[in-house]
């Protein structure tokens, strides 16, 4: 008689569970948040529109969506607050996007935003060529482009950044060899172009760059010897030269810098 109990409740369980899944409710789908409509240059008037366009053409064309980080990019009316970006008076001043899955060619739009002082893009995935808009940055004291997959020769073009403290461009693929109209860049500290595929020779002229603290030139393919005119940098702390194909002897002039922490031949 127990058994029969126990078998009659067993089979009302399993039909009240078989009526319960089939009349309930349907399951609810997993909710997708929506993403915000993108607003337009055209809405913007918390800085110029040529600055506008330049941001938005840098997220359009380095796949913003994508980004790690585009906190309010194209989707809020105040550019100032978007990730990244700094602003004085109403004009962008600093871009600093490092390590945020930027990929594809810079824009050369990015010409337009003529007060900015700081642009940080490494660490990203950026291809093509530097564009020669750069050079109307006059204000652009630190430039890092490093690591990431630029190519080309580098812009003569930058030379014209007179206030350039900064210039990093660091393990990209850029080729050809360093422009001579580098020595425009009298106010720079820092030359780091490690990490490339510049040849041709180390440039004399480099010891003309008198305020320069650091250069890097290391694994590259520069060749022939090393310039005495390197012992002008009376303030250099450290020269990094090694994995070229570097000749020749090392120039005695080199003792004469007194300033000079690190020498990597």
């Amino acid at each position: 008689m127990n058994g029969m109990r126990r078998l009659i409740f067993s089979v009302t369980c399993l039909a009240v569970m078989v009526v319960g899944l089939a009349g309930g409710p349907a399951p609810r789908a997993a909710a997708h948040p929506t993403a915000a409509p993108e607003v337009t240059c055209a809405e913007i008037s918390q800085i110029p529109q040529a600055e506008c366009q330049a941001l938005a053409a840098l997220y359009n064309g380095t796949g913003g969506p994508q980004w790690y980080d585009h906190t309010g990019w194209m989707a809020t009316l105040t550019p100032c607050s978007w990730y990244g970006v700094t602003c004085q008076a109403g004009r962008v001043t600093q871009l600093n996007l490092e390590d945020n899955n930027l990929s594809g060619p810079l824009p050369g739009q990015l010409g337009n935003l003529t007060q900015v002082s700081a642009i940080s893009l490494p660490l990203n995935r950026l291809s093509g060529s530097i564009p020669t808009s750069l050079s109307a940055l006059t204000l652009l004291t630190m430039l890092n482009l490093s690591d990431n997959q630029l190519t080309g020769p580098i812009p003569a073009q930058v030379g014209a950044l007179a206030a350039l403290q900064t210039l990093n461009l660091a393990d990209n693929l850029l080729s050809g060899p360093i422009p001579q109209e580098l020595t425009g860049l009298a106010a720079l500290q820092v030359l780091n172009l490690a990490a490339n595929d510049l040849t041709g020779p180390v440039p004399p002229w480099l010891g003309g760059l008198t305020n320069l603290r650091d250069l890097f030139l290391t694994n590259n393919q520069l060749s022939g010897t090393i310039p005495p005119q390197l012992a002008a940098l009376a303030g250099l702390q450290r020269l990094i030269l090694g994995n070229n194909d570097l000749s020749g002897a090392i120039p005695p002039e080199l003792g004469t810098l007194a300033s000079l922490r690190t020498l990597v031949l």
